[in-house]
């Protein structure tokens, strides 16, 4: 084994591509959450992260060589909720560990922290509050919880990674996805032959496969030299109108028919972004490449068992 790793949020959509990466780089891995995890190679842990006292006993006398926190209330959920599960139980698990602390420390957060984007974006771009998400602003106050933490976690290495759009095909069923861009796209493909996007198609956003993330964590626990922020993405923008046609050309390969593309006119405020990961990158040599297609017909037989 290579090391012990305690993750939150395993059971997750990111998570689950995330844990089958430590799994198969050969760490030993224990899972922290609500519910336990059904590889039986994996320890699991039962206490939410927004419960102060089960987190404490469930990880009271434990020591991990690396924790790993992915678990988070997403956009879709209240305001409320998200500052319950991403700024409280962040603060909730930082007590927990107070007495064990690890050698490592990665926080998974989100490119939703530097507030609407445009243009070129790096690590030293100043969050814009104004019109930001409930979501992006509770990332960026758990990454202060971390980043600020005092003088007797100096010797654990903390590190922040922002991650862009993230795709690929959910390992836990269990997990509603089909609000994201592609898995939105393949239902709608895959229901009625349309694929319909409701937004200018020319704006760009960046998009990284979650097979990536995962390589890019396994190797970032490795690499002692990966301290602080770091943005992840695949670096290479792509339009909304690149990504429906991918899922068209995925749609007739698979079924051997076309679909319906439908795009608004490009109106009103384009996103023109540029999401800068060469920082990472050069820690990280890691793939990059575009998946949209392979994961677009992975979509379809999800959706057709």
């Amino acid at each position: 084994m290579r090391g012990k790793v305690l993750i939150t949020g395993g059971t997750g959509y990111v998570g689950g591509w995330v844990l089958e990466s430590l799994l198969n780089a050969g760490y030993e891995v224990t899972n922290l959450g609500w519910k336990a995890h059904s590889n039986p190679n994996v320890e699991s842990l039962i206490a939410s992260i927004t419960d102060q006292e089960a987190i404490h006993q469930a990880l009271s006398n434990r020591y991990f060589d690396t924790v790993l926190h992915l678990a988070a209330a997403n956009q879709l959920a209240d305001e409320e909720t998200i500052e319950l599960v991403n700024v409280k139980g962040t603060q909730n698990l930082i007590v927990a560990l107070q007495r064990a602390r690890p050698q490592q420390f990665i926080y998974l957060s989100t490119i939703k922290v530097y507030g609407p984007v445009n243009g070129h974006i790096t690590e030293l771009s100043v969050p814009n509050l104004i019109g930001s998400s409930a979501y992006g602003r509770s990332k960026l106050a758990a990454e202060k919880l971390l980043l600020g933490l005092p003088v007797e976690w100096d010797n654990t290495r903390k590190v922040v990674l922002r991650l862009s759009n993230a795709y690929g095909t959910p390992k836990n069923m269990d997990v509603d996805t089909w609000h994201l861009l592609l898995n939105d796209l393949c239902s709608s493909a895959y229901q009625k032959g349309e694929i319909v996007l409701k937004s200018a198609p020319n704006s760009q956003l960046d998009m990284i496969w979650l097979g990536s993330v995962g390589q890019v964590i396994v190797e970032t626990i490795a690499n002692p030299t990966i301290d602080g922020v770091y943005n992840l993405g695949s670096g290479k923008s792509i339009t909304l109108a690149g990504v429906a046609e991918a899922v068209a050309t995925a749609y007739q390969e698979y079924f051997g028919m076309p679909a319906k593309l439908q795009m608004p006119d490009a109106k009103g405020d384009l996103v023109n972004l540029e999401f800068d990961c060469q920082k990472l990158k050069a820690h990280v040599p890691f793939d990059a490449s575009n998946h949209l297609m392979d994961e677009a017909k992975k979509l379809f037989t999800l959706l057709a068992s």
